[in-house]
């Protein structure tokens, strides 16, 4: 129900909501505390007005009885407020406390010596006011007018409580025989003089106790406001902590609601997928010695043993034989290490039948985390094991059929390449000539279509690869450009290049693959540039990558057009194929050369703006063990007599010509037994061999002849299969050079200058 992190969160409000009211508790009783002193200093500063009031009553009504009694009101009041004090535990209040008890000490020793100052002048007035009664009633004057009018003003002022002490002339009194009245004068007079530094002091002390008593109040007041500002920030944490717990409870109740229709929910949900998983794999469990524990119906079904012949057996009751064991000890390996095991094995049933298995087994844990179990999963792949392997028997079809194919194509055009380069020499008329090379030209266009075509085909079926080799780009980008010089004057277009780069750096990489993504943009901007056009070039080759930009003024192609090239078969719309012509392969077969070799194909282009197609490679320098050492040109007249095994009776003539305008001879047989047969040690030089002819073909007859002679001279294959492989296969073979049809006077040239130095 609940997750460590809740618990953790309510643990936390709770000890919040009980610390809230904890503490709630205590300031609540330090409030009361400071409450109670501010009551107390008020009480106290109450009864030093009610005394103050008391001695500044008029003199007639001072009773000492009532200032004793007010003075022990203060002292009460005092200690009342000490025992306040002393519940606060503070330190500050309590010292101010202590000051202020010298001050009520001064004030009450003040108040004593102010009664007993009044005692003195009561009695002394009682006793004026005798002698002011009788000599009124008397009839005899006993004392001088001028002192009875000064005892009047004493009495007058005494009893009015406004006497002027300055203001009364005692010096009649000396005249006066009465020692004591004198007496009591004087004692009135010193009284009062002594009363008013009384009043004074009592003052002072006044005004130092209440500016104690009103810090000591504000101090309190400050401290209750603390406190209540302290009371509501609690009173808010403890209402949202509890708010918060309600609202904790109320979704836990809820969240509790939803787990158990989840529950539930998943409950059905799991037994439907396992009822599903049940009826769609094959689902076994064993020990950890491999026994079967448990087997579920489909199992049963495909293997064909029932649940009681599984359970106890030995996964090896299905095994088939044709399994290598070296799986099954990978198998064990990963397992018993805790890894999950995947692979299709050939299983066998009850009756022996082979079926195959997309198997998954992984390891069961106990809580200890030790291995108890493995649960096996298996899809019956039966199905797609023997469509897979009718997949790579049609793959191998295709590829023969593509073989034959470009075998079959090659033939025939080997004899219309050569025999139209054998006219071209012997022809004398330009007439002649021009119908000559329009054959050369067309038969060069279908095998370059061919080409294409077994290399998009290569190229969607992955077995195209890039072979790498040291060349010189500044050589092969002139000799590119020299090749497409009569093209581009014969349509009226100015062609030019510019490459920066040092003709004793070598390249390494597939030359004849870029030189094909070169030429197929070449061949695209010769063909859509109108006469008066002009196609620029310009190659460049810094810190390893090779970046070529071509630049023409011709028909240009909108942002449709752009997307429509790169794919296969396809050219920008319709209306081009109709008036240019071409497959479209060219620019497709090319994007996917550079992607093979890590490159990249931008186009700029805009309609009658022209195009500009950059190409960027990374492309390495060559060591100096990949540079070869180019040989040097041989003279085209050679001597001596090949031997030649060809089928093609037109492809006969052709190489025997070819032959002859090297000044060499030769015998012709029609397939590798003849050759056998024909061979002599002294009589040949050099044997090209034919790979595909009847009886039998090239290969076989050549390994016949270098088991039958230990010094044998060199076999040269002469073949139209061009695929790619073939020739590494047939050096591999033991053919020890390789000449492809149709056959190119430069490669056939290359092989006289080297076998017949």
């Amino acid at each position: 129900m609940f997750s460590s992190k809740r618990l953790f969160f309510v643990v936390i409000v709770l000890a919040i909501v009980l610390g809230s009211g904890y503490f709630w508790r205590v300031y609540e009783n330090e409030k009361r505390v400071y409450q109670d002193l501010q009551i107390k200093i008020d009480a106290f500063v109450l009864e030093l007005k009610e005394m103050r009031l008391g001695l500044y009553r008029s003199s007639i009504q001072v009773n000492n009885d009532s200032l004793s009694k007010s003075v022990t009101q203060v002292k009460a009041k005092f200690s009342d407020l000490k025992q306040s004090v002393a519940q606060t535990d503070e330190y500050a209040l309590q010292c101010m406390l202590d000051e202020e008890v010298a001050h009520v000490y001064d004030y009450t020793k003040a108040i004593q010596k102010y009664q007993s100052a009044h005692a003195i002048i009561k009695n002394s007035v009682s006793y004026l006011k005798n002698i002011y009664y009788e000599e009124l009633s008397s009839h005899q004057t006993m004392i001088q007018d001028e002192s009875l009018l000064l005892i009047d003003k004493i009495l007058l002022g005494y009893y009015a409580d406004d006497m002027q002490v300055q203001a009364l002339n005692f010096e009649v009194l000396k005249k006066e025989k009465n020692p004591l009245l004198l007496l009591h004068v004087k004692q009135i007079l010193k009284q009062y003089k002594k009363i008013k530094k009384i009043k004074v002091l009592l003052l002072e002390i006044e005004k130092r106790s209440y500016e104690t008593l009103h810090v000591l109040r504000v101090k309190a007041e400050s401290i209750v406001l603390k406190v209540d500002e302290t009371n509501r920030i609690i009173v808010i944490v403890l209402f949202a902590s509890t708010t918060l717990l309600l609202l904790f409870a109320l979704n836990a109740y809820v969240s509790l609601r939803r787990q158990n229709r989840r529950i539930l929910v998943l409950q059905k949900e799991l037994e439907q997928f396992f009822e599903a998983f049940n009826y769609s794999a094959i689902i076994s469990k064993s020990d950890v010695n491999g026994n079967i524990t448990y087997a579920n119906d489909l199992f049963c079904k495909v293997s064909g043993y029932s649940r009681e012949e599984l359970i106890g057996q030995n996964h090896r009751i299905v095994r088939h034989p044709d399994m290598p064991k070296e799986v099954f000890s990978q198998l064990w390996a990963q397992i018993s290490k805790g890894e999950h095991f995947h692979a299709i094995l050939k299983n066998k049933n009850k009756k022996g039948h082979p079926y195959y298995v997309d198997t998954y087994i992984s390891p069961i844990y106990d809580v200890d985390g030790s291995i108890i179990e493995y649960i096996a999963v298996r899809y019956d792949v039966t199905e797609l094991v023997h469509a897979r392997d009718e997949a790579i028997s049609a793959h191998q079809s295709k590829d023969e059929f593509f073989a034959s194919m470009s075998h079959e194509l090659r033939t025939p055009l080997n004899a219309i390449v050569g025999f139209s380069e054998l006219l071209r020499k012997k022809l004398q008329g330009s007439e002649h000539k021009v119908h000559v090379d329009n054959i050369a030209q067309s038969s060069k266009l279908l095998l370059h279509l061919i080409n294409d075509i077994l290399d998009l085909a290569k190229i969607k079926s992955g077995k195209f690869t890039i072979s790498k080799e040291a060349f010189s780009l500044k050589k092969e980008i002139e000799k590119m450009f020299e090749r497409f010089k009569p093209q581009a004057q014969k349509a009226g277009i100015t062609l030019g290049y510019i490459c920066s780069c040092d003709e004793k750096i070598n390249l390494y990489a597939d030359w004849i693959r870029i030189s094909q993504v070169y030429t197929n943009i070449l061949s695209n901007a010769l063909k859509f540039t109108p006469e008066g056009g002009k196609i620029e070039c310009y190659i460049t080759y810094k810190e390893g990558i090779l970046e070529a930009t071509f630049r023409d003024t011709g028909i240009g192609m909108d942002d449709k057009a752009i997307k429509n090239i790169f794919s296969a078969y396809v050219q920008g719309d319709s209306s081009t194929t109709k008036k240019y012509g071409g497959t479209g392969l060219g620019l497709s077969i090319s994007k996917d050369l550079i992607e093979m070799m890590d490159g990249r194909l931008d186009v700029i282009s805009a309609p009658e703006k022209g195009s500009t197609f950059s190409v960027i490679l990374p492309v390495p320098t060559a060591s100096t063990e990949h540079v070869q050492v180019e040989q040097s040109t041989r003279d085209e007249h050679f001597e001596g007599h090949l031997l030649v095994a060809e089928d093609n009776k037109t492809n006969q003539l052709l190489i025997s010509m070819m032959l002859e305008e090297y000044g060499l001879s030769c015998d012709i047989v029609e397939n590798g037994e003849m050759c056998i047969e024909q061979y002599e040690p002294d009589k040949y030089k050099l044997v090209l061999m034919d790979v595909d002819m009847p009886v039998m073909g090239g290969i076989e007859a050549m390994k016949a002849l270098h088991e039958k002679y230990e010094k044998m001279v060199p076999i040269i294959a002469l073949t139209a299969n061009v695929m790619r492989g073939d020739k590494e296969r047939f050096l591999q073979e033991g053919m020890d050079d390789f000449i492809a049809k149709p056959i190119e006077e430069a490669d056939l040239k290359r092989v006289l200058s080297h076998y017949l130095a």
